[in-house]
């Protein structure tokens, strides 16, 4: 069976048809992960996090839990994205006269610039140069490319081909190296000569070190470290423009609201209505491990699958009130969370969804996506009328082929 063909049979999958049928998928424990997912994927990693069950998925869950602690959190925003995002936006706006507007045609280039630093340092992926920096970036632009025409109608076998070279690539110029400087750094806390604190803090080390524990660790750690990052990248990379552009039309019809574009709470709410309006994943697949029945009352066979329908769920007016595919930061909700399953449910919900999002009062952690968009209006950012966002064409991914953006004062204004 070729890739092409098991990626089209994913949208042929039975869907759920409500928000409380698809938590209702994500949270049974009767569902599995399964492979006709991840198996559709370019590259396929077997065996990561997400595609994996039970008592294995939990072990590998609490390794990775520390790099997301809050102190941790803190760090990626304030001691590296801040800097990168603030270092790329001034070079980008540089050219304009002092007091006049900047265009900058590629936004979203600029934040996975900025967000892809915070990517190398959370996986372990040593960057000695700026252009290792840009190499990362297509790197991932790349892989992230190929992995997401498993949500594509009509895949494009081009960004197939050109995402498993850009994997080897990835694999020989960054993964192999940096796992041997760890290896070596390692090794000489055993022998004594180096401290465990001169040990960097990252998923490569944890990995490394609890090999002895799960043997399958040393095969695997190369796919794990593929997921992180085009996960950590792509989350807030892809939501980013969607909550820019809503904000923006909402701010059109509510000019009363535009002095809250400072406000991180509002900010907050904001991005959580956008990546539930459009999430990064829009389904997600289930398969029974027996025959089941869920609340909904749908019978399912073992070996059946099923499709979570994310996006459908997250605008059902039943979880989501009035008028759910319109963008209202002030929405009235039944469900548990504003961005709805956008981050899945159960057992497998994103451990980095924080990392995203933020939570209040979180040793100073806003969250990735607020801190860009908090940054971003600090410049007066608004859509280029004469040049509005595009879409890419045949996907159910809500992706943009171009966003370009104005800012109105460059240099950045404290009081927006």
């Amino acid at each position: 069976m070729t890739q092409t063909t098991k990626r089209v049979i994913l949208f042929d999958i039975p869907k759920t048809n409500s928000y409380a049928e698809a938590e209702a998928v994500l949270r049974a424990k009767e569902l599995i992960q399964g492979d006709a997912l991840e198996g559709g994927r370019v590259p396929h990693l077997p065996e990561i996090i997400t595609s994996i069950d039970g008592e294995r998925h939990m072990a590998r869950r609490r390794l990775v839990a520390t790099l997301f602690r809050p102190a941790r959190l803190a760090f990626y925003e304030h001691d590296i994205l801040v800097k990168e995002l603030r270092t790329r936006l001034d070079a980008a706006t540089g050219q304009s006269p002092d007091g006049q507007p900047a265009r900058v045609e590629n936004l979203p280039r600029i934040i996975r610039s900025a967000i892809v630093k915070v990517s190398a340092s959370l996986i372990g992926l040593d960057l000695p140069t700026e252009e290792a920096v840009d190499e990362l970036v297509l790197h991932s632009t790349n892989i992230a490319n190929g992995r997401d025409q498993v949500w594509a109608m009509e895949p494009n076998e081009a960004a197939i081909v050109q995402a498993r070279q850009t994997w080897k690539e990835f694999c020989d110029n960054f993964y192999f190296p940096s796992r041997q400087r760890r290896i070596d750094l390692l090794a000489k806390v055993v022998e004594g000569t180096l401290g465990e604190k001169d040990v960097p803090d990252d998923l490569i080390t944890l990995m490394l070190k609890a090999k002895d524990q799960d043997a399958a660790l040393d095969d695997l750690m190369v796919y794990e470290v593929g997921l992180f990052l085009t996960a950590s990248v792509n989350t807030t990379a892809a939501a980013t423009p969607k909550a820019a552009e809503a904000l923006a039309r909402w701010i059109e019809d509510h000019p009363e609201d535009r002095s809250k574009l400072s406000d991180e709470e509002f900010l907050r709410i904001a991005a959580q209505e956008a990546l539930r309006l459009y999430p990064t994943v829009p389904f997600l697949v289930r398969e029974a491990t027996s025959d089941m029945e869920l609340p909904s009352g749908r019978k399912m066979k073992a070996g059946d699958l099923i499709r979570a329908d994310i996006s459908g769920a997250n605008r059902d007016p039943e979880a989501f009130g009035e008028e759910p595919d319109s963008f209202n930061p002030y929405r009235t909700i039944t469900a548990p969370r504003l961005y709805g399953l956008s981050f899945g449910a159960g057992p497998h919900l994103c451990m980095g969804r924080e990392m995203t999002t933020g939570r209040p009062g979180t040793d100073g952690a806003i969250g990735l996506l607020v801190h860009v968009l908090k940054e971003l209006y600090r410049r007066g950012m608004e859509l280029d009328p004469n040049d509005p966002p595009r879409l890419v064409c045949g996907t159910s991914q809500h992706k943009y082929l171009s966003f370009c953006a104005i800012f109105k004062t460059p240099k950045g204004d404290q009081h927006v």
